[in-house]
């Protein structure tokens, strides 16, 4: 259910997005409002009692896989990539060292952050190091 976004970026023309993404949303409000009185006469009415709420989702679940299943069919490789060139190809386009420095350094710094005050505290060389060294592959990202 989470990924309507990317199916509606794919099926609907950009100049309907707008309106189309409202009605998705409308679409959900008669839910919103009488939630909880259907929650509660699934409550009294039924031998699972509360139960069913997850039973429901269940059910929706399945029923969306199965429409995903028989109804969306997204472009394939070839249909979004017309430049000509080959999945290899574009694979040994990318740029290796620098995905290497953006994510270690971003992952170095957060994990400072997160140690800091909690873990460790914030003047321990765990968290300093941490937070250097992050920085430090995040700038030489930018220099590279």
């Amino acid at each position: 259910q989470l990924s309507f976004g990317i199916v509606l970026g794919e099926l609907v023309p950009n100049k309907m997005r707008g309106p189309i993404v409202t009605i998705v949303f409308l679409s959900s409000l008669p839910f919103a409002v009488f939630g909880p009185v259907i929650a509660r006469s699934l409550f009294n009415n039924t031998s699972s009692k509360w139960r069913w709420s997850y039973f429901m989702g269940d059910i929706l679940g399945a029923a969306s896989l199965v429409l995903y299943y028989f109804f969306y069919h997204p472009p394939t490789y070839s249909q979004l990539h017309v430049q000509g060139k080959t999945r290899w190809q574009m694979t040994k386009d990318l740029d290796f060292v620098g995905i290497f420095l953006y994510v270690s350094g971003c992952v170095l710094f957060l994990i400072g952050l997160s140690w800091g005050g909690v873990a460790h505290p914030w003047a321990s060389a765990a968290t300093l190091c941490t937070l250097l060294i992050g920085l430090a592959l995040m700038v030489s990202f930018v220099v590279y």
